[in-house]
Protein backbone atom coordinates (compact mmCIF):
# COMPACT_ATOMS: atom_id res chain seq x y z
CA UNK A 1 0.00 0.00 0.00
CA UNK A 2 1.32 3.44 -0.92
CA UNK A 3 1.27 5.77 2.16
CA UNK A 4 -1.13 9.01 0.76
CA UNK A 5 -2.62 8.17 -2.41
CA UNK A 6 -5.54 6.78 -0.02
CA UNK A 7 -8.92 8.42 -0.39
CA UNK A 8 -11.39 9.64 2.22
CA UNK A 9 -14.18 7.31 1.61
CA UNK A 10 -11.82 4.63 3.10
CA UNK A 11 -10.94 2.97 -0.27
CA UNK A 12 -7.21 2.13 -0.41
CA UNK A 13 -4.67 2.00 -2.82
CA UNK A 14 -3.04 -1.75 -3.56
CA UNK A 15 0.35 -1.10 -4.83
CA UNK A 16 1.46 -3.81 -7.58
CA UNK A 17 3.84 -2.50 -10.35
CA UNK A 18 6.64 -0.05 -9.60
CA UNK A 19 9.17 1.77 -12.05
CA UNK A 20 11.73 4.14 -11.01
CA UNK A 21 12.52 7.16 -13.80
CA UNK A 22 15.00 9.72 -12.29
CA UNK A 23 13.90 10.94 -9.26
CA UNK A 24 10.69 9.68 -9.45
CA UNK A 25 8.66 6.36 -8.04
CA UNK A 26 5.90 5.27 -10.19
CA UNK A 27 3.99 2.89 -8.62
CA UNK A 28 0.86 0.97 -10.61
CA UNK A 29 -2.03 -0.39 -8.51
CA UNK A 30 -5.83 -0.81 -8.46
CA UNK A 31 -8.63 1.42 -6.05
CA UNK A 32 -9.75 -0.95 -3.81
CA UNK A 33 -13.39 -0.86 -2.07
CA UNK A 34 -13.35 -0.31 0.98
CA UNK A 35 -16.44 -2.43 2.13
CA UNK A 36 -16.59 -5.10 -0.75
CA UNK A 37 -12.97 -5.38 -1.28
CA UNK A 38 -13.35 -5.18 -5.31
CA UNK A 39 -10.98 -3.25 -7.77
CA UNK A 40 -12.80 0.29 -8.40
CA UNK A 41 -10.18 1.62 -11.27
CA UNK A 42 -6.70 1.65 -12.04
CA UNK A 43 -4.13 4.30 -11.08
CA UNK A 44 -0.29 5.17 -11.13
CA UNK A 45 0.75 7.62 -8.23
CA UNK A 46 4.33 9.31 -8.02
CA UNK A 47 6.40 9.93 -5.45
CA UNK A 48 9.68 12.00 -5.80
CA UNK A 49 12.98 10.51 -4.28
CA UNK A 50 14.90 13.34 -1.92
CA UNK A 51 17.78 13.16 0.26
CA UNK A 52 18.33 10.30 2.26
CA UNK A 53 16.23 8.33 -0.04
CA UNK A 54 12.63 9.99 1.39
CA UNK A 55 10.00 9.54 -0.85
CA UNK A 56 7.59 12.35 -1.02
CA UNK A 57 3.59 11.82 -2.47
CA UNK A 58 3.05 14.09 -5.37
CA UNK A 59 -0.59 12.36 -6.26
CA UNK A 60 -2.30 10.13 -8.21
CA UNK A 61 -3.78 9.63 -11.78
CA UNK A 62 -6.56 7.37 -13.06
CA UNK A 63 -5.76 5.33 -15.55
CA UNK A 64 -8.81 5.99 -18.67
CA UNK A 65 -9.32 4.57 -21.76
CA UNK A 66 -7.45 1.00 -22.29
CA UNK A 67 -4.45 1.61 -19.72
CA UNK A 68 -7.71 1.03 -17.35
CA UNK A 69 -8.84 -2.06 -18.66
CA UNK A 70 -6.74 -4.21 -17.35
CA UNK A 71 -4.79 -5.46 -13.55
CA UNK A 72 -1.48 -3.95 -14.46
CA UNK A 73 1.23 -6.21 -12.24
CA UNK A 74 5.01 -6.17 -13.60
CA UNK A 75 6.54 -2.92 -15.14
CA UNK A 76 9.87 -4.35 -16.90
CA UNK A 77 12.42 -1.28 -18.67
CA UNK A 78 12.88 -1.44 -22.37
CA UNK A 79 16.01 -2.79 -23.15
CA UNK A 80 16.49 -0.02 -25.27
CA UNK A 81 16.15 2.95 -22.06
CA UNK A 82 13.17 4.63 -24.37
CA UNK A 83 10.03 3.51 -22.21
CA UNK A 84 8.56 0.74 -20.27
CA UNK A 85 6.40 -2.47 -20.82
CA UNK A 86 3.78 -3.52 -18.47
CA UNK A 87 1.79 -6.40 -18.23
CA UNK A 88 -1.75 -7.00 -17.24
CA UNK A 89 -4.47 -9.50 -16.74
CA UNK A 90 -8.40 -9.51 -17.68
CA UNK A 91 -11.09 -11.17 -16.51
CA UNK A 92 -12.64 -12.84 -19.99
CA UNK A 93 -15.62 -14.20 -18.56
CA UNK A 94 -14.76 -17.36 -20.88
CA UNK A 95 -15.83 -20.71 -19.83
CA UNK A 96 -13.90 -24.44 -18.92
CA UNK A 97 -11.38 -22.48 -16.57
CA UNK A 98 -10.17 -22.80 -12.61
CA UNK A 99 -11.10 -19.07 -11.85
CA UNK A 100 -11.56 -16.55 -14.41
CA UNK A 101 -10.63 -16.68 -17.57
CA UNK A 102 -7.60 -14.35 -17.76
CA UNK A 103 -5.99 -13.01 -20.66
CA UNK A 104 -2.45 -11.30 -20.47
CA UNK A 105 -2.23 -7.83 -22.00
CA UNK A 106 0.64 -5.86 -22.98
CA UNK A 107 1.32 -1.57 -22.69
CA UNK A 108 4.22 0.23 -23.91
CA UNK A 109 4.88 3.27 -22.09
CA UNK A 110 7.00 6.27 -23.23
CA UNK A 111 9.72 7.50 -20.69
CA UNK A 112 7.88 10.13 -18.95
CA UNK A 113 4.21 9.16 -19.67
CA UNK A 114 3.10 7.09 -16.56
CA UNK A 115 0.62 9.35 -15.54
CA UNK A 116 -0.41 10.23 -18.97
CA UNK A 117 -2.96 6.81 -19.99
CA UNK A 118 -3.34 8.40 -24.04
CA UNK A 119 0.14 7.46 -24.25
CA UNK A 120 0.14 4.31 -23.41
CA UNK A 121 -0.11 1.56 -26.38
CA UNK A 122 -2.00 -0.89 -25.29
CA UNK A 123 -2.00 -4.71 -26.60
CA UNK A 124 -5.20 -6.63 -25.65
CA UNK A 125 -4.76 -10.10 -25.31
CA UNK A 126 -1.12 -11.13 -25.76
CA UNK A 127 -1.62 -14.22 -24.64
CA UNK A 128 -5.51 -15.44 -24.52
CA UNK A 129 -6.48 -17.56 -21.82
CA UNK A 130 -7.27 -20.99 -23.12
CA UNK A 131 -9.83 -24.04 -22.40
CA UNK A 132 -8.88 -25.08 -18.60
CA UNK A 133 -6.28 -22.26 -18.37
CA UNK A 134 -5.98 -19.50 -16.31
CA UNK A 135 -3.03 -17.09 -15.43
CA UNK A 136 -2.29 -15.69 -12.43
CA UNK A 137 -3.46 -11.98 -11.23
CA UNK A 138 -0.60 -10.89 -11.35
CA UNK A 139 2.28 -11.89 -14.97
CA UNK A 140 5.74 -10.45 -14.18
CA UNK A 141 8.14 -10.17 -16.71
CA UNK A 142 11.57 -9.59 -17.25
CA UNK A 143 14.17 -9.23 -20.13
CA UNK A 144 17.17 -11.46 -20.22
CA UNK A 145 19.81 -11.54 -22.37
CA UNK A 146 20.11 -14.12 -24.56
CA UNK A 147 17.01 -15.51 -23.62
CA UNK A 148 14.69 -12.43 -24.66
CA UNK A 149 11.75 -12.12 -22.37
CA UNK A 150 10.39 -14.21 -19.44
CA UNK A 151 7.32 -14.31 -17.35
CA UNK A 152 6.13 -16.12 -14.39
CA UNK A 153 2.83 -16.42 -12.89
CA UNK A 154 0.93 -18.33 -10.49
CA UNK A 155 -1.59 -20.78 -12.21
CA UNK A 156 -5.11 -20.63 -11.61
CA UNK A 157 -3.92 -17.67 -9.12
CA UNK A 158 -5.23 -18.46 -5.39
CA UNK A 159 -7.03 -21.36 -6.60
CA UNK A 160 -3.66 -22.78 -7.40
CA UNK A 161 -0.91 -24.60 -6.33
CA UNK A 162 1.86 -24.05 -8.87
CA UNK A 163 4.04 -21.37 -10.83
CA UNK A 164 4.10 -21.61 -14.24
CA UNK A 165 7.00 -19.76 -16.69
CA UNK A 166 6.00 -18.33 -20.41
CA UNK A 167 9.18 -17.08 -22.70
CA UNK A 168 8.85 -15.21 -25.55
CA UNK A 169 11.59 -13.80 -28.19
CA UNK A 170 10.09 -10.78 -28.82
CA UNK A 171 7.93 -8.48 -25.95
CA UNK A 172 4.54 -8.82 -28.19
CA UNK A 173 4.86 -12.81 -28.39
CA UNK A 174 4.33 -15.23 -29.36
CA UNK A 175 4.58 -16.09 -26.20
CA UNK A 176 4.97 -19.86 -25.08
CA UNK A 177 4.18 -21.57 -21.80
CA UNK A 178 6.92 -23.91 -20.20
CA UNK A 179 5.67 -27.89 -19.78
CA UNK A 180 7.71 -27.79 -16.26
CA UNK A 181 5.90 -26.31 -12.92
CA UNK A 182 7.11 -25.46 -9.89
CA UNK A 183 5.25 -25.70 -6.68
CA UNK A 184 4.36 -22.95 -4.43
CA UNK A 185 3.01 -23.91 -1.00
CA UNK A 186 1.36 -21.42 1.23
CA UNK A 187 3.70 -20.02 4.50
CA UNK A 188 2.82 -21.66 7.85
CA UNK A 189 -0.68 -21.25 9.13
CA UNK A 190 -1.98 -19.38 5.58
CA UNK A 191 -4.35 -21.18 3.13
CA UNK A 192 -4.40 -20.04 -0.57
CA UNK A 193 -1.18 -18.09 -2.73
CA UNK A 194 -1.12 -15.74 -4.86
CA UNK A 195 1.39 -13.06 -7.14
CA UNK A 196 4.33 -14.12 -8.47
CA UNK A 197 7.33 -11.66 -8.78
CA UNK A 198 10.24 -11.54 -10.79
CA UNK A 199 13.35 -10.35 -9.23
CA UNK A 200 15.59 -9.95 -11.99
CA UNK A 201 18.12 -7.38 -9.54
CA UNK A 202 19.05 -10.05 -6.94
CA UNK A 203 21.23 -12.53 -7.25
CA UNK A 204 20.16 -16.00 -8.59
CA UNK A 205 22.55 -18.69 -9.99
CA UNK A 206 23.26 -18.77 -13.81
CA UNK A 207 20.32 -18.98 -15.71
CA UNK A 208 17.61 -18.53 -13.24
CA UNK A 209 15.79 -16.14 -12.15
CA UNK A 210 14.75 -15.23 -8.47
CA UNK A 211 10.89 -15.46 -8.22
CA UNK A 212 8.18 -14.79 -5.11
CA UNK A 213 4.89 -15.29 -4.36
CA UNK A 214 2.75 -14.39 -1.29
CA UNK A 215 0.19 -16.14 1.17
CA UNK A 216 -2.86 -15.29 2.72
CA UNK A 217 -5.97 -16.69 4.22
CA UNK A 218 -9.80 -15.59 4.90
CA UNK A 219 -9.55 -16.33 8.67
CA UNK A 220 -8.27 -13.43 10.66
CA UNK A 221 -7.79 -15.56 13.50
CA UNK A 222 -5.39 -17.96 11.78
CA UNK A 223 -1.30 -17.65 12.04
CA UNK A 224 -0.83 -16.53 8.70
CA UNK A 225 1.76 -13.68 8.88
CA UNK A 226 1.77 -13.06 4.75
CA UNK A 227 5.44 -13.29 4.42
CA UNK A 228 6.86 -13.45 1.12
CA UNK A 229 8.45 -16.52 0.16
CA UNK A 230 11.23 -17.03 -2.52
CA UNK A 231 13.12 -19.27 -4.96
CA UNK A 232 15.00 -19.39 -8.12
CA UNK A 233 13.58 -21.23 -11.25
CA UNK A 234 15.33 -21.95 -14.54
CA UNK A 235 15.29 -19.06 -16.98
CA UNK A 236 14.76 -21.24 -20.04
CA UNK A 237 14.07 -19.78 -23.70
CA UNK A 238 11.32 -19.82 -26.09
Amino acid sequence: MAVGANWPDGSYFWMAAPAVEGTSLYVIGERISPSAGTVEGEYTARFTVGAGDALTYQGITALTGAAGDSQWGSAARDPHGRGWWLTGTRNTGGAGCVADCKTMDLAYVPSGAMTHPSAWHVQLGALPSGEGYDLGTVVSMSHVTGHGWVAYTKRDDITGSVLERLNAWHVTGPWQVAAQQWPAPPAPGCGWTYSAETHPASPAPGGRMLVSWASNHDDPGTTCDMRPQFTDLPIGSP
